[in-house]
């Protein structure tokens, strides 16, 4: 069974100098798929692929 981790998207645009604007267009274009809980969003490891 694969394990699925979850990454914060405040943290992951940190680490690699991004801005999250790139992450929502990313999201609005339907490229990937963001998941929100409890006011944080993240994305799942497999959408960075």
């Amino acid at each position: 069974m694969k394990t699925e981790y979850m990454i914060a998207v405040d943290d992951f645009c940190a680490k690699h100098n991004i801005e999250i604007s790139f992450i929502s267009a990313l999201q609005q274009s339907v490229l990937i798929e963001i998941i929100s809980k409890k006011e944080i969003i993240y994305l799942e490891s497999t959408q960075l692929q």
